[in-house]
């Protein structure tokens, strides 16, 4: 797995000159991910694009997109795009199809430990390939980790040590998006700037957001975690003792909102619920490797699982693999 410093100390367009060497593998990614979005992208919806992004995007966030289009020639525009993605395809198609995600969250002697599968669909596993672990320092101290990849300043998995780690599993709602804040951009600002887990928790479930989501919360504490089920402007906190497990769908009152394409969605959604469930009740978790082992399983990982990662906020350890391995390169055919 790759992996990058950004010093928020610098300039925002200064933070990222790192990715330069990345531009190959920046448009890759793009070409790939963006092929969605870019059939619905003209003239009027770029319009409409520019004016949410002018009334709630991050000023600061968006100067290091400026930042990276300069020093990997590609363009603002689609770095803007892939960095919304998550939360566009609620406005453009209704819903997330083709994605996944299984976390959980459970205690340990040495605190919480959160491990979680990130799941999308991605030709030649080039999402699991080119993944990488950003590090966010200031004034020297690391403030969080983030596992996503080149090109993206926003966050869909990430730890703050000694604080709280965050995920993101889609779901899906019947109830409209909305003009609001994006909710990636959200779990980067929580990891950045809140102070302890109550606080993350508060900030998570309280936004108004663009788009449905399940956010996992961990903190240092033993039995402080769980899972926050969210539509744009609603939002459940789901609590359990010694362990609790998301995948893609609602397990609270929410699930009456639940939109068509919540099937489609969650597709396995429910062996691999089921799977995790079975695993944490028969036998306890004793390290982040083990952990980690859980959503490695047969019945947890399916086809478009891109990364395995694992945290302990409490602890700040953090373990990330690519899900898919990479083909050797340097092997030459002999003919």
């Amino acid at each position: 797995m790759f992996e990058i410093d950004v010093n928020l100390d610098l300039d925002p367009e200064k933070r990222w000159v790192e990715l330069g060497e990345y531009s190959e593998k920046i448009n890759e990614l793009g070409e790939q991910i963006l092929i969605d979005l870019l059939p619905q992208y003209n003239s009027i919806t770029a319009t409409g694009f520019k004016i949410y992004r002018s009334m709630y995007g991050n000023k600061e966030y968006l100067q290091e997109l400026k930042g990276i289009s300069e020093v990997t020639g590609y363009k603002y525009d689609y770095l803007c795009l892939l960095n919304f993605y998550y939360d566009l395809l609620k406005v453009y198609f209704d819903g997330l199809s083709g994605w996944g995600c299984s976390a959980f969250v459970c205690d340990t002697n040495k605190g919480p430990v959160h491990a979680r599968n990130l799941d999308w669909p991605s030709d030649n596993g080039l999402l699991s390939h080119y993944s990488m672990k950003q590090n966010y320092y200031r004034q020297g101290k690391l403030l969080f980790t983030a596992i996503g990849w080149p090109a993206y300043n926003s966050v869909l998995s990430g730890c703050a040590p000694g604080k709280f780690s965050i995920t993101l599993n889609t779901v899906s709602s019947n109830e409209k998006a909305q003009w609001a804040v994006s909710v990636t951009y959200l779990i980067r600002e929580v990891l950045e700037y809140s102070a302890s887990f109550q606080e993350a928790v508060k900030k998570l479930s309280e936004t108004k957001i663009m788009s449905d989501c399940l956010l996992t919360v961990c903190g240092v504490n033993s039995g402080e975690f769980c899972v926050i089920e969210r539509s744009p402007t609603q939002f459940r906190i789901r609590n359990q003792s010694d362990w609790i497990v998301a995948t893609n769908d609602y397990k609270t009152d929410l699930i009456d909102i639940n939109s068509k394409l919540t099937e489609m969605i969650s597709g396995d959604s429910c062996s691999r619920y089921y799977a995790l469930v079975m695993q944490l009740g028969r036998r306890k978790v004793e390290s982040l490797s083990s952990a980690l082992s859980y959503v490695q399983h047969e019945s947890v990982k399916n086809s478009i699982t891109m990364q395995h990662m694992a945290f302990c906020p409490a602890t700040g350890q953090i373990l990330a693999q690519n899900a898919i391995k990479a083909p050797d390169l340097s092997l030459k055919p002999l003919i």
